[in-house]
């Protein structure tokens, strides 16, 4: 009575040791695959990247080439992983993963995308210095567009603003004073760690936020000109709710009618956020549906 056993001709290896040309070879292969995955901490050893897999021999090879110190291999589910040794990658340029990044940004924003839209763009390639090279991209973009980018699409800011902000007139004329002669957006958003904002809502009461701006929010208040400017870049900042760490942290408070506009705003519905607000129409390169997750 026989056993039944399935055979995977890529797990058994013919040759019960590899030669040092063979080995060579098939780690030349494996740091090519590394590259190609994006260099990320693993891949997969049975899938295809770029359209190539790893040859039937360099896989018979990986076992030894583990044993030498070069690589790890581990199942994970039904998938065999590699992770090869950091020391041994061929690690991408990163100017030229900022040149990618940059054609997929001027593509969005060519088809009617804008600053806030550059978020969903994702280079899978990971790399000392990459992520550097995209920000000093995404920074040289924010300050091309400036503020007249958001002026004329409000959605470049984000898509979810805090209204009742506007009309706090502590906080509004707070920031306005604050950064109106800061010309970089470092300074902006190096303020905003210095102080704090009194806030209230029926449902929750009183409650101190710190402002977090990002990069091209910064960039716009830096070149806002105006009160209003502010009124109107103010409300789309991330925040962060009753901040345990104030040490140090100037809180500025709310005026009393700005709490009692605050207790009916959420009585009544907002009527300043119209259609120009949120732009009125979709952005045509949405309809494309178009992948920008990289390769």
């Amino acid at each position: 009575m026989g056993i039944e056993m399935e055979l995977d001709l890529f797990s058994f290896s013919f040759d019960p040791e590899h030669s040092a040309d063979q080995l060579d070879a098939a780690l030349k292969e494996v740091i090519a695959q590394a590259k190609r995955s994006g260099n990320h901490h693993s891949f997969h050893v049975f899938h295809q990247y770029e359209g190539v897999s790893l040859s039937g021999n360099t896989i018979n090879c990986l076992p030894e080439l583990q044993e030498k110190g070069y690589l790890e291999l581990w199942n994970s589910g039904t998938s065999r992983m590699c992770q090869l040794n950091d020391e041994l990658k061929d690690w991408h340029d990163p100017r030229e993963v900022a040149a990618l990044f940059r054609t997929r940004a001027m593509d969005v924003l060519q088809r009617g995308g804008t600053y806030y839209d550059l978020y969903g763009i994702f280079i899978f390639i990971n790399g000392p210095g990459i992520d550097e090279a995209i920000d000093a991209v995404r920074e040289e973009i924010a300050l091309d567009l400036g503020i007249e980018h958001a002026r004329k699409k409000p959605k470049a800011l984000g898509i979810m603003p805090d209204l009742s902000r506007k009309r706090n007139p502590a906080l509004i004329h707070e920031v306005y004073n604050a950064t109106r002669d800061l010309n970089d957006w470092r300074a902006v958003k190096a303020y905003f760690e210095t102080v704090a904002f009194e806030e209230y809502s029926k449902n929750v009461g009183f409650r101190i936020a710190r402002l977090i701006p990002s990069m091209y929010e910064a960039v716009c208040l830096a070149q806002a000109e105006t009160v209003e400017d502010i009124k109107f870049i103010v409300p789309y900042l991330g925040s962060c709710w009753d901040p345990k760490d104030l040490e140090g942290v100037r809180i500025i408070r709310m005026e009393d009618g700005a709490i009692e506009a605050a207790a009916q705003e959420e009585k009544e519905p907002d009527e300043e956020l119209d259609d120009e607000d949120w732009g009125e129409e979709e952005d045509e390169y949405l309809e494309d549906d178009i992948d920008y997750e990289g390769e």
